[in-house]
């Protein structure tokens, strides 16, 4: 027998004599078999049900066996309990509660405070004290970590989160929601920081859905913007309070509630509607329309950047426009040197033929209307002040082209509503300085377009002239040419030029043609007469159809040589000294050529040592005869007839 053999009967005796003493009867002890051998660590007693015992290891507790289990297997532990389990394990899962079974609506666990009116406390607490643990996960059969609270008290959730109740969120913040979706359909109060976040790509939505299902979506694409997406009738309203981009500082505008403020730029790509005031202290780019019912005050530069075939408009066509200020008003006040009020630099770009810098449309559609394109009004208060409707300056090809209609008018100059009493200028003034070679201060193309045999007049230039004036002594002048005389060039004040003859140069249907402000002319002049108070020189042909009163002399100009060859001379003015050929003691002269019909010529001798005979009949001179030019104080006056020079006076002066 072995030693525990020996214990295990010696424990059986003193058993029976203690039984026996305390008055049990058949008690039996000894048809208990116990196992001859020790058995191992950890291991327990387990009967066969027949009095033979076997070392057996040691099998899990049914919850039945803990506590106090009642009819509904619940286990009620008693007050000021404290149960703890522990495990230490660390390669398993430690304690998991399995629901096994075809269950319908229950829990698999559940844990709540039922009874009793708690004052404070916690009906479920999960610590970690590892920092590289999280404290609680929830994973479903399809994706693990539905829910995740991490050590630092971070909560990330995939899948759909639905808050049906109110949220509070005050303590703690909710730095990252990693939820597809977040429904929220109570009252929720979030104080903490709140970021949507799925890892990957764009942010989750932000959708607010009211009564009737109509949504607003707050979005923000990858590496894009944040995106608001409302129904077309819906929008963004603040109703109180300002928008404010930026942190500066705003200007004069005061932010007092339904006001906006934009450090940067400002771009619309659709219509804007502005209802009060607007301050722009930046860049404005505008790629859409602009529609403002009020005044619009610029405080810096504006710079309008227009695409490819875009524009910018101003259209008032809707209404009538009664206002008086005008459509676009641009009021400056205190322009400093060089100032410019509005400037347009214009570049055609390659390859296109025509562009309009300015383009204006004017339609008149009202019977007797006037509708003026282009209105300068120039107040001129400064005394030493110089005052310009239009200035064109730099190179330029043109500087005014009018294409008109019938009847039209390019430029009307209008001074008839008050006296123009300035003495240095005038209504027009045009100034051209260091004109160039073939250059052109005023070039006037005048092409007539009247039918063929219709009797029409076309004016280049139309003045009309009218003397209202009290006194005998005032004058009008149509035009006026001042020169001041300088330089060593010609000047002509009207010049007549061309490859092509003309009908008249200068064509008085009424008066009388005048050179000459100083003398009186004897002969009171009428329609068609000419006074000239000077000299009057003419290098061709004269011809006067009516009477030629002359108060001065008349001079033909200081005589020319003419040298006889074969015979023969050639007339190109009124007086010649003629000479014989190779200065001959004597030499015939013969014929005259050149001269018009009624041309008058006069001839003397070109040198007293030789002499010249001008023969009758032997070319075309008809005399009186034979007459010899032998002085130089002789002379023979003639006169053309078309055809021959006739004899009108002979001078034998000289001795």
């Amino acid at each position: 027998m072995t030693t525990r053999t020996r214990v295990i009967a010696m424990f059986a005796a003193i058993m029976l004599v203690a039984a026996t003493a305390l008055g049990f009867s058949n008690v039996n002890f000894f048809p208990v078999k116990f196992p001859e051998t020790d058995g191992s660590n950890g291991q327990v007693l387990q009967t066969d049900g027949s009095g033979t015992l076997s070392w057996a290891s040691g099998t899990a507790t049914a919850w039945d066996d803990i506590g106090n289990p009642d009819a509904d297997k619940t286990i009620t532990f008693g007050d000021n309990e404290i149960t703890t389990l522990s495990f230490a394990d660390t390669n398993e899962d430690m304690l998991t509660v399995s629901g096994i079974g075809a269950f319908g609506d229950v829990s698999v666990m559940r844990v709540q405070s039922a009874t009793g009116n708690p004052t404070n406390g916690t009906v479920l607490e999960v610590v970690s004290h590892d920092a590289n643990v999280d404290p609680l996960v929830v994973s479903s059969s399809g994706q693990a970590g539905v829910l995740v609270v991490s050590q630092d008290g971070s909560v990330d959730i995939t899948g759909d989160l639905d808050i049906s109740g109110t949220a509070t969120l005050g303590t703690w913040a909710v730095t990252t929601l990693n939820a597809t979706t977040l429904n929220v359909s109570g009252a929720s109060a979030l104080t903490g920081n709140v970021t949507l976040d799925d890892g990957t790509g764009a942010s989750p939505s932000l959708t607010f859905t009211d009564g009737s299902d109509e949504t607003a979506v707050l979005s923000k694409t990858d590496s894009g913007r944040l995106g608001v997406t409302t129904l077309a009738a819906d929008g963004l309203d603040v109703l109180t309070g300002n928008i404010r981009i930026g942190n500066g500082t705003p200007g004069t505008a005061s932010m007092d509630g339904e006001d906006a403020y934009i450090e940067g730029e400002l771009e619309v790509d659709g219509s804007i509607q502005l209802d009060g005031a607007v301050t722009m202290a930046s860049t404005l780019s505008v790629a859409g329309a602009i529609t403002t019912t009020n005044t619009v005050a610029l405080s810096e530069n504006v710079t309008f950047t227009v695409a490819a075939d875009e524009y910018f408009k101003i259209d008032a066509n809707s209404t009538a426009n009664t206002g008086t200020a005008g459509v676009l008003d641009i009021d400056i006040q205190s322009a400093t040197n060089t100032h410019k009020g509005v400037t347009l630099t214009y570049q055609l770009e390659d390859g296109a033929t025509q562009a309009y810098g300015i383009y204006s449309d004017v339609d008149d559609d009202t019977s007797g209307a006037e509708v003026i394109d282009l209105y300068h009004a120039v107040n001129s208060a400064g005394t030493n002040a110089t005052t310009r409707g239009l200035v064109v300056a730099n190179t330029i090809d043109d500087g005014y082209v009018a294409t008109l209609g019938a009847a039209a008018q390019a430029i009307v100059v209008d001074a008839t509503t008050t006296l123009s009493t300035s003495t240095a200028g005038a209504v027009m003034d045009a100034a051209f300085r260091s004109l160039t070679t073939n250059s052109q201060a005023i070039n006037l193309d005048v092409e007539s377009d009247v039918a063929g045999g219709a009797s029409e007049i076309v004016e280049g230039i139309h003045i009309q002239m009218d003397d209202d004036a009290n006194t005998s002594t005032d004058e009008i002048h149509g035009i006026e040419i001042d020169t001041d005389g300088n330089g060593t060039g010609l000047q002509h004040a009207v010049y007549v030029g061309g490859t092509a003859g003309i009908d008249a140069a200068l064509y008085a249907a009424n008066g009388y043609v005048r050179v000459g402000t100083g003398a009186t002319p004897d002969v009171t002049p009428g329609d068609d007469d000419v006074f000239i108070e000077g000299t009057i020189e003419v290098d061709g042909a004269s011809r006067f159809d009516g009477d030629a009163v002359f108060n001065a002399t008349v001079n033909t100009a200081a005589d020319s040589e003419l040298t006889i060859s074969s015979g023969a001379i050639t007339a190109t003015k009124s007086f010649h000294n003629v000479d014989t050929e190779s200065d001959g003691a004597s030499d015939d002269l013969d014929t005259i050529n050149g001269g018009s019909d009624g041309d008058v010529l006069v001839l003397i001798a070109n040198n007293t040592g030789r002499t010249v005979v001008c023969k009758d009949g032997t070319g075309n001179l008809n005399l009186s005869g034979d007459f010899s030019l032998d002085n130089t104080e002789d002379s023979i006056t003639l006169i053309f007839d078309g055809s021959n020079w006739l004899e009108m006076a002979t001078a034998d002066n000289g001795s």
